[in-house]
């Protein structure tokens, strides 16, 4: 069996919310360690190793031969999801990209979204583009005549060199999930749960719009149109991170 400990803190809490399934599609696999992972430790019966560069996907393929799992997993040279099939993935894990091309990847391949039963996706950057598009898109089903959609089952946070990452695990659903602007941001389920790192990375949030208000009011006061209105934008956001700090009872003293 494979150790978890081949995986960054990053790909191993990604690991964590993987229960047992059969076919694992991994999106920009990269080196393969989190394809390796999860059929070496039989969490698996099959993983799908997918990139768009042919460089990592080679590296990725010489890491399979080398712990011998050939048979188990498929490595394929691919744009997004282009050479999945629909049905052909359980569940399908997109990790280390922007929410915006991860929303790109998922819009082009509808059918194989709409035909898996759960999605892992981690974004790097603008979770919140991420969750709005869930939150209101349908994908068809595997023939083609009910609506699926997604809403977020899991959300863990996680912070590897310096910077936080949220993961978050979707099912299928029958019904829309309707997001609030807060939980759009910064996820329904981290807000309700409140895990330690979630509340740093809250103060880190509101230190920082704090200092660019106090920035932006030296040139508000010169009159500039510009800086009043993004000040305001600040000054929205500062208050919403303060809204969501009291309610979770993280308020500082």
């Amino acid at each position: 069996m494979i150790k978890m400990e081949l995986l960054s803190e990053r790909l191993r809490v990604i690991a964590d919310m993987i229960d047992h399934c059969g076919v694992m599609a991994d999106i920009g696999c990269d080196h393969g360690y989190l394809s390796i992972a999860m059929a070496g430790e039989k969490k698996v019966t099959k993983a799908i190793a997918m990139d768009l560069r042919s460089g990592p996907l080679e590296h990725a393929r010489k890491n399979i031969r080398k712990y011998g799992l050939e048979d188990i997993i498929d490595v394929r040279l691919s744009d997004g999801m282009q050479m999945l099939s629909p049905g052909e993935a359980d569940m399908i894990v997109i990790a280390g990209m922007g929410g915006p091309l991860m929303t790109r990847i998922l819009d082009r391949s509808p059918g194989i979204v709409g035909t898996a039963s759960e999605l892992i996706l981690e974004p790097q950057s603008e979770p919140e583009t991420l969750r709005e598009y869930l939150s209101g898109r349908s994908f068809p089903d595997s023939k083609g005549r009910e609506k699926i959609f997604f809403s977020i089952k899991d959300e863990r946070f996680v912070k590897e060199e310096g910077k936080y990452y949220p993961v978050i695990k979707y099912l299928p659903s029958s019904k829309r999930q309707i997001l609030s602007e807060e939980e759009k941001l910064f996820g329904p389920v981290l807000i309700r749960e409140k895990p330690p790192l979630f509340r740093e990375y809250l103060e880190n949030c509101r230190k920082k719009y704090r200092s660019l208000a106090e920035k932006l009011e030296k040139t508000v006061s010169s009159g500039s149109r510009n800086a009043e209105k993004r000040l305001a934008q600040i000054r929205d956001m500062e208050e919403m991170i303060s809204a969501i700090i009291h309610l979770n009872k993280y308020e500082e003293g």
